[in-house]
């Protein structure tokens, strides 16, 4: 999601209903009976998803980091003094190949714009794609 990729999920998975809505992507069935129906749902509705924007909204850096905070002040605040000015805790990442521009911004090797669907070519073709 944090792609900007739509997800179709089976219901099934634990938790998994709490990332998955109108915005996100769809849900088929454990017994695959819908999932055909889902599949081309998903496709035709391709530009109508954000689900980058629904990370950042609702997971994003600023509501982890300030969630974070609270925890590690809630439950450690004997062990760890934190800056009173910083309201966000956000653990930092381990270098990577992305190129980091002069305005702040990552360049990756993903497009995060564009979108990927990989489908097997066989359900491509019972599915009409």
């Amino acid at each position: 999601m944090s792609l900007n990729v739509p997800l179709l999920m089976n219901n099934q998975i634990v938790g998994g209903w709490k990332y998955i809505n109108d915005e996100t992507g769809e849900f088929f069935n454990d017994n695959m009976s819908d999932f055909r129906s889902s599949l081309v749902k998903l496709v035709n509705r391709l530009d109508s998803y954000s689900p980058r924007s629904y990370v950042e909204l609702n997971y994003g850096t600023k509501i982890a980091g300030s969630k974070l905070r609270a925890f590690v002040e809630k439950n450690f605040s004997d062990r760890v003094s934190l800056h009173k000015e910083s309201h966000l805790l956000i653990p930092s990442e381990p270098p990577s190949n992305d190129k980091i521009n002069t305005d702040d911004t990552v360049e990756s090797a993903h497009d995060h714009d564009e979108r990927l669907l990989l489908i097997d070519t066989d359900v491509q073709e019972d599915c009409g794609l």
